[in-house]
């Protein structure tokens, strides 16, 4: 998301780490698309198609479908670090972290601070 973000600073940090996934490879949520979707159509509905090809355009991403067992792990991760007002991860979030953490990433990397401290896996917040 960030790299589609107005802030330069994000910007230029989702494109390294984009970079280290086309040498290295990624996994991502399937459930990024409607993300992607929803945020980008509120900003500026015509970068829509641009944004998903932009998504699927980035070598070595394998995106995961949401099964059932990213499905529990994201509803037991909401409820264990889920504080309003303090740590506001949405469902989607922790679909994305269920999916990373169930197909075996070794590390969550975003620019949400709101994953700090996540302890089922290693999380970077750039």
């Amino acid at each position: 998301m960030d790299m589609l973000s107005d802030s330069e600073n994000r910007t230029r940090k989702a494109e390294k780490w984009i970079r280290e996934v086309e040498k290295e490879g990624g996994k991502a949520s399937s459930l990024i698309f409607s993300e992607v979707i929803f945020h980008v159509s509120r900003r500026n509905p015509q970068k829509v198609d641009w944004a998903i090809t932009l998504i699927k355009s980035i070598r070595n991403l394998e995106i995961v479908d949401a099964d059932e067992s990213v499905s529990i792990l994201a509803g037991r991760l909401r409820h264990k670090y889920y504080k309003k007002t303090e740590r506001e991860l949405s469902y989607l979030d922790c679909v994305h972290l269920a999916t990373a953490i169930t197909s075996g990433c070794n590390k969550f990397v975003t620019g949400d601070k709101d994953f700090s401290g996540i302890e089922e896996i290693e999380v970077e917040v750039y």
